[in-house]
């Protein structure tokens, strides 16, 4: 592997090379850029590095996945390489003003991906800006996932709430149901004229009381999640009943 200071002896020694070292070191520097090109397009973030006049030096395959490119666009200008005016504004606006940003979201809306994340540094070297790096992540995934979550969460509390709604109507229902019976059994003592009148309206309220019984059962259903239990059944009591 090349070390960090390899070009600098290799500058300080060139005129003396010869041909065949030559060679060598031209296949070493070959090999060490193909690892290095295999790294930056095996990566997941798109990479995008700019000139201080805002020409593209370099970008890797995801970047241009991300952005839909379909050609080489090194040594083109930024602005004939992002078709999305919103995201060229926003780029462009950081450059001028050299700002450093870091996972600043952006929408990109398209095939490729609905959201990301933008991160821009500086280019450095020897002390002095000569570009940009621009690092454009894919959410998307993430974004669906959190959407779950919350979706998760909003359930199990609209569970707990309607758990706590449902044990309030069904206390109330419930004692109203007992004193009808109890009603009812001082109604047989008492044998008066108007006595069958009362029963029927009194078997109306308890049809009543549990039809919101059944409501409220209904209303659990929907947002408990319930196991399926097979069973046999009569197709025409159930169709009676009905």
């Amino acid at each position: 592997m090349i070390t960090s200071n390899f070009f600098k002896i290799i500058k300080e020694k060139i005129d003396k090379v010869d041909i065949r070292q030559l060679k060598e070191i031209t296949e070493e520097v070959i090999r060490e850029y193909e690892n290095l090109d295999t790294v930056f397009n095996s990566m997941s973030e798109g990479v995008l590095v700019v000139d201080n006049d805002h020409n593209v030096v370099f970008n890797n395959k995801r970047l241009s996945s991300l952005l839909g490119i379909t050609q080489p666009i090194i040594g083109e200008k930024l602005d004939q390489v992002i078709n999305n005016p919103d995201l060229l504004k926003l780029i462009l606006n950081y450059l001028v003003k050299e700002e450093k940003i870091i996972d600043v979201e952006i929408k990109l809306d398209n095939q490729y991906s609905l959201y990301s994340v933008m991160t821009i540094q500086p280019l450095v070297r020897k002390g002095k800006i000569i570009g940009n790096i621009i690092i454009i992540n894919d959410i998307t995934e993430k974004k669906d996932n959190e959407k779950k979550l919350k979706q998760a969460e909003s359930l199990a509390a609209l569970t707990t709430i309607s758990a706590g709604i449902a044990h309030e109507i069904k206390n109330p229902l419930g004692a109203i149901g007992i004193h009808v019976q109890l009603m009812g059994q001082e109604l047989k003592k008492c044998k008066c004229a108007w006595s069958d009148d009362i029963s029927y309206s009194m078997n109306i309220i308890m049809e009543e009381i549990d039809r919101l019984n059944e409501i409220v059962v209904k209303f659990l259903y929907t947002v408990r999640p319930l196991k399926a239990e097979l069973m046999l059944t009569n197709l025409k009591d159930f169709f009676d009943k009905i």
